[in-house]
Parts: structure tokens; sequence; C-alpha cells
């Protein structure tokens, strides 16, 4: 979408915008933009295809790699900004808990608007079964039928869905 409505027919330029750090999560953030933009953005550093980085790009295509999918942790980070690093020290004394990490796309329209047809909006909406463990309350958490239903109701001229 972006690469024909902003970038000319160019592949778009993806950029490490931050890392923000929560008490159980890692929010991995990358910019995409323009090459028009490359002046305007050029104190990001480029997203290169690193293969010892969470997230890359290689051959127009971008990779992420998780790695707070494992177990539990007793560990905290420590910051350490005269490095400009984060560490980990092993901790005892805290009770174990998930770590989860994602990625956030951040997209750079200047004043544009990036514009989705809503068909393909819709015939790429898939419905998710509820996560074990899940880190939700469950009445707050829609099956399948409710779901659907919603959907029905926000967009009634679109096909009932089947997944």
């Amino acid at each position: 979408m972006q690469k024909l409505q902003f970038c000319s027919g160019a592949q778009p330029v993806m950029r490490v915008f931050k890392t923000v750090l929560y008490k159980q999560e890692v929010m991995y953030v990358v910019l995409v933009h323009s090459p028009v933009n490359d002046e305007l953005l050029s104190e990001r550093p480029l997203l290169t295809d690193d293969p010892n980085s969470v997230c890359s790009y290689r051959g127009g295509c971008f990779i992420w790699r998780p790695e707070a999918m494992c177990g539990t942790h007793r560990c905290e980070l420590v910051l350490r900004p005269d490095e400009n690093q984060v560490g980990v020290r092993n901790v005892v004394s805290y009770p174990q808990f998930y770590v989860w990490d994602h990625v956030a796309v951040a997209l750079h329209v200047d004043r544009q608007m990036l514009n989705f047809h809503s068909a393909r909006l819709r015939q790429n909406l898939k419905y998710c079964s509820r996560a074990k463990p899940s880190i939700i309350p469950r009445y707050r958490f829609d099956d399948f039928p409710e779901a659907k239903a919603i959907l029905m109701k926000l967009c009634p001229k679109t096909p009932s869905p089947s997944k």
C-alpha cells in the first residue's frame, strides 16, 4: 500500500525508531517512510539485514525474530544510559513472570492519508482464539459467534465470516 501511495513505486525505507521497555513487555518500533523523506528521518538508523537483530529488513521483506517467547524469567532490566544500552540481572527474590515482546510499525505519511480498500481489509480479517494462558479475563474476550455478530453489525454488507 505505502509503496504505491507514497513511494512512487519505490521500496519504502525502514528504520529503527525506538525500543520501549515496560515491566513485562518489550516493544520494538519500526519507522516506515518514503525514500523522499530520507534526509528528514536520517537521524534514525536504517533497519538492515543483521542476523543478530530482533528486527531486520531483507529483500523488501520485514523479518521479526521474537525473543520473549521462552518460559518464565527471574530477571530485571538494568538501564545503562551512559552506554546507551540495557542489560539484564538475575534476581531471585522476585516471583517468576512472563515477558512479552512485539513490534509496532509507525508509518510516516506526512499530512496524507493511507487508504485501504475495505474489501481487502475484510479479506484479511481472521478470528483468533483466546490464548492460553489468557492475559485478559474471560468476560472481556468474545468467542467466534459474538465476534461475528459484532462484525456483521459494523459491516452489514460484507459476507459472513466462516473462520
